[in-house]
């Protein structure tokens, strides 16, 4: 009897969830949620360098015409994006 009690601790010893696998599971997570923030944080850095370019332009006219096609968020742009992607 005392050999399967045995059997049926390890058995239920290798259910629960290790350390590892936590700190793994922790890592996907954080990488998913970096992925989110790396595009908005890219996004956001190109459209800086945009308006940068924008306001070098002598014209102030061309230079509210520029700085106003770099006036969209992030939010507006990916909703934009997958309006013209169409249905998947």
């Amino acid at each position: 009897m005392t050999g399967s009690g045995n059997r049926d601790n390890r058995a239920m010893s290798t259910c629960k969830p290790s350390v590892q696998t936590a700190a793994i599971l922790a890592l996907v997570l954080s990488a998913a949620s970096l992925a989110a923030c790396s595009s908005r944080a890219v996004y956001q850095t190109v459209q800086g360098w945009q308006q940068q370019e924008c306001r070098k332009l002598p014209d102030a006219a061309e230079r509210q015409r520029c700085l106003g096609s770099t006036a969209a968020s992030y939010d507006e742009y990916r909703r934009a994006r997958a309006a013209a992607q169409g249905p998947r």
